[in-house]
């Protein structure tokens, strides 16, 4: 009998864990096809758990009635709004959008094709989850060709006769637990859906009014948000690059970082739309932007309750396609009176920077910052100083010393030795050391989790898993803050070296080999893949350049394309190794080190330079220096591996040998 036991038990922990092994794999397999249901799954397997439990209702008692929460809610999501301006409300829509510019470029009108229907529908996530219409995603979708036409004609009437039904204006509210006290609603941001279909007709409106206002140069050239081209990164490093500027020549810099009170939620409707007429955005458009503002509600869902629905009285539609561009036009104006410093945002995160030569310079910081506090008051939003943050790059302790600035409230703007810009670690010294011990830190952890959290040992869901949930935090912004200490770049190595070696099939493999065995670069050199990538997009102006001196190009006649650094002032000290290793140099060093054929590559498309550049750097030994593996080369940088055994011995394929489309 005893023994039969044991045989049940033992069936039935292995029918567990084969049970358990599949609902694994059906979720890894589901990361490319259907990710909602990959991060369902892993979110479910997670200890902390987001949903709203119960809040602290008005009395101070709990409440968690689901109807009880919503009304909560929704009276929390309801008292940030702002009080509009009466003197810059607009009351007659036709008369204020008729009137014409002059001398200026107009958008007044809008075609909608067919065509243009079409390709917003394709942009949709078959997965997009539906607005309180609860039309869904896969419906427009796998009709998009029956349903461009009567859309189209939907969105000309629509447009012509600026009637928007009010279901299309409606937000369904989910609460996002953010962080502090899970019982407090403001520890909750309200995360909204819309309509599917009216998001068509905004992708429609986005494109041509983004198309107008990069055309005639409307955008601020200081935000980085929500533009083609422009992304984290590309703020950091122009920010970055700032700062090394100024350090060579001896200077200090300080940087404010300031903090918007609930941005998007009180922008001033009667002062946005004044500023859309002031860019000349008016005329039927910018009438059915007035409705498209006007009289829209929200209500909150949770746990299948529903708030009352209520009036929004300001800010750019949550949840909708046509808010964040609304968003940035109203902050656009921010840096206009602004004569001393530099102002960039990324959406509503804002910085200002000053090089600092003299006390003088303190003061003239800030001036700027009285300005930009005078701008908010006048276009009716507010900070939340308490979360001012100054940093202070330089040697020159003694105007650090001897200044201060201050908040609109008169009280002195915290100053830190570190601070998190965008995700990343931004500190004093000017160098990354402790972003990247941070980051390793935090893979670490994720690495424990997940291997405590799934069973599977297989190749394929291991690499999956690496590339879903370490490679996004180990690469963030890696362009930037790519190390180059050798204690820090074998740090970083060992995270993936570590995690590959959970891998049943190659655990016997020394690292290198396993790499190759599974076709995968090394972190090295996937962070100087993607700095030869950016610097092609640099080059081929898909993204801004790092800074105003930034990197050049000469084409050479028997060379080719090939990118002039910033000059290195060696007199720096410690700056110069700053520089050194910085994009603006170890970007065009590592794009030169490339074949003719690659740096030519001006006219092609980013993914079509990225294959071959992945089928070059096949035949580049990638061998990571790690304890007790030593490549033969100075070091596993692709410049110094193709430098160690000579680029014109490499034997190309006959397809990388040969021209590239889009080549000089």
């Amino acid at each position: 009998m005893e023994a039969i036991l044991d045989r049940m038990e033992q069936e039935l922990r292995d029918s567990v864990l084969r049970q358990q092994h599949s609902a694994e794999m059906t979720a890894v397999d589901a990361i490319r096809i259907n990710p909602k249901y990959f991060y369902t799954f892993v979110r479910n397997k997670s200890k902390l758990k987001a949903d709203v439990m119960a809040l602290t209702g008005t009395d101070g008692n709990l409440e968690s009635d689901p109807p009880k929460l919503c009304e909560l809610f929704s009276q929390q999501f309801t008292k940030v709004f702002s009080v509009p301006i009466r003197t810059k409300t607009i009351h007659d829509p036709d008369a204020f959008f008729n009137s014409e510019m002059a001398e200026q470029q107009e958008l007044r009108e809008l075609p909608f094709t067919e065509a243009d229907v079409l390709t917003a529908i394709r942009t949709i996530r078959t997965t997009a989850a539906p607005g309180p219409d609860e039309f869904p995603a896969i419906v427009l979708k796998n009709c998009d060709s029956e349903l461009a036409k009567p859309l189209k004609m939907l969105y000309s009437s629509s447009f012509q006769t600026r009637i928007i039904p009010d279901l299309l204006k409606q937000g369904k509210i989910t609460p996002i637990y953010k962080k502090g006290l899970c019982a407090e609603p403001s520890n909750y941001r309200p995360v909204a859906l819309t309509s599917h279909i009216i998001k068509i007709m905004e992708k429609i409106i986005v494109k041509n009014m983004t198309s107008y206002m990069e055309r005639n140069h409307l955008m601020n050239p200081g935000q980085h948000g929500f533009r083609a081209g422009h992304s984290c990164l590309s703020q950091l490093i122009e920010h970055q690059e700032n700062i090394v500027e100024s350090l060579e020549k001896g200077n200090n810099v300080d940087v404010v970082y300031l903090d918007f009170e609930k941005a998007f939620d009180k922008v001033d409707h009667g002062v946005l739309l004044h500023k859309l007429q002031n860019l000349g955005i008016t005329g039927t458009l910018g009438k059915w932007i007035y409705f498209f503002l006007s009289n829209r509600t929200q209500f909150v869902a949770v746990k299948g309750a529903i708030s009352q629905a209520t009036e929004v009285m300001s800010g750019v539609p949550q949840g909708s396609v046509l808010g964040p561009l609304l968003f940035l036009i109203h902050i656009a104006d921010i840096n206009s009176s602004i004569v001393h410093s530099t102002v960039r945002s990324f959406a509503d995160d804002t910085r200002i920077q000053c090089e600092i030569t003299n006390v003088n310079s303190s003061v003239n910081l800030q001036d700027d910052l009285n300005v930009i506090y005078a701008w908010a008051e006048e276009n009716n939003m507010s900070f939340n100083d308490t979360k001012f943050e100054l940093i202070r790059y330089g040697k020159n302790n003694d105007i650090k010393n001897q200044t201060t600035y201050k908040t609109l409230k008169r009280v002195d703007i915290e100053q830190r030795n570190m601070v998190k810009d965008l995700g990343v670690c931004m500190t004093s010294d000017a160098v990354f050391g402790t972003h990247i011990g941070q980051v390793v830190r935090k893979c670490r952890m994720q690495m424990g989790w997940i291997l405590r959290t799934f069973t599977v040992r297989d190749e394929l869901p291991i690499i999956t898993l690496s590339c879903s949930l370490l490679l996004p935090l180990l690469e963030y912004c890696c362009q930037l803050w790519h190390p180059w200490k050798r204690s820090e770049i074998k740090s970083l190595e060992g995270v993936q070296r570590t995690f590959t070696n959970k891998i049943s099939s190659v655990r016997d493999c020394n690292y290198w080999d396993r790499l190759r065995r599974l076709k995968l670069y090394s972190l090295e050199r996937r962070r100087e893949r993607y700095m030869i990538i950016y610097t092609w997009k640099i080059v081929n102006k898909h993204v801004p350049n790092v800074s105003r001196i930034g990197i050049t190009t000469k084409n050479h006649p028997r060379l080719g394309v090939m990118c002039v650094p910033p000059k290195v002032n060696i007199r720096a000290g410690r700056v110069t190794n700053i520089r050194h290793h910085s994009l603006s140099v170890v970007g065009p060093r590592l794009f030169n080190s490339l074949p003719r054929q690659l740096r030519n590559m001006n006219s092609a498309t980013c993914e079509l330079f990225k294959n071959h550049l992945d089928k070059f750097l096949k035949s580049v030994p990638d061998e990571p220096n790690l304890d007790h593996y030593r490549t033969a080369a100075e070091s596993n940088s692709i410049d110094d591996q193709l430098c160690y055994i000579n680029i014109n011995n490499i034997t190309l394929t006959e397809e990388e040998a040969s021209p590239c489309p889009g080549s000089l």
